[in-house]
């Protein structure tokens, strides 16, 4: 932690430093500060940071944030880096950390927000946390594309969903878990953020058996697409 923040100081970061000694002062720091990023260790005391970033990401589905997660640690297997995107992180750092890297991480998640009114769609306005516009603009600089994409979306997304309830209703894990694998990554493609979340949250429940709360978080899911939907009939269509 002190060479990090050495290091954040020689490279002129002047953003406020919150510091967290374990995962679960890590949790209520998040609640208590609104960071605008983390750098989260992936082994610490407490409560380790794959299970720390699961919490924040629970919490986010509510409050509809989604802070730049990113995982730090000295293992650079596959495995683990799977591990660390799978709970909800955005990007991956491996120690020991380097200056130059770290400003990637600056520079993409944080620097270049203050940049963000030059460009078509701000980050962050509303609608930016259920459809990052801002990532797909830099995506696609023919926008006719994004339409194009959405107007799909609207089309398909109905028959993903309906396949989902189908399986719930049926309380059958496995077709839960394979349809929210397909859910999880169409949301992703199309940068619905909180969608991808509860999709992620349902596959991951309905692993290895049928759980209860399946029920609840696909409620979650179609209330988000309806603010998604209105999103793109407000901005797209």
């Amino acid at each position: 932690m002190v060479l990090i923040k050495a290091m954040l100081s020689e490279l002129g970061f002047k953003y406020r430093i919150i510091e967290a000694k374990n995962g679960i002062e890590a949790v209520e720091k998040y609640r208590e500060m609104n960071p605008d990023l983390i750098l989260m260790d992936v082994h610490m005391p407490e409560l380790d940071g794959i299970s720390a970033t699961k919490k924040i990401r629970e919490i986010e589905l509510l409050s509809g944030k989604n802070v730049p997660i990113i995982a730090l640690t000295a293992g650079a297997l596959k495995e683990e880096k799977e591990n660390c995107f799978a709970s909800g992180m955005n990007d991956f750092l491996t120690k020991p950390l380097i200056p130059e890297k770290i400003m990637e991480m600056l520079n993409k998640y944080l620097i270049k927000q203050s940049h963000l009114h030059e460009l078509p769609y701000n980050e962050e306005s509303e609608n930016e946390l259920h459809i990052s516009y801002y990532e797909l603009g830099n995506l696609f600089s023919n926008k006719s594309i994004i339409k194009e994409a959405m107007a799909i979306a609207l089309n398909d997304m109905p028959t993903q969903l309906l396949n989902l309830e189908k399986a719930c209703k049926e309380k059958d894990f496995i077709k839960v878990n394979a349809a929210a694998h397909i859910l999880k990554g169409s949301s992703s493609s199309m940068r619905f953020k909180i969608m991808a979340q509860i999709a992620e949250i349902i596959e991951s429940e309905s692993y290895e058996n049928w759980n209860d709360d399946l029920t609840l978080q696909f409620s979650k899911l179609i209330a988000e697409w309806e603010i998604v939907k209105k999103i793109i009939h407000e901005n797209i269509i």
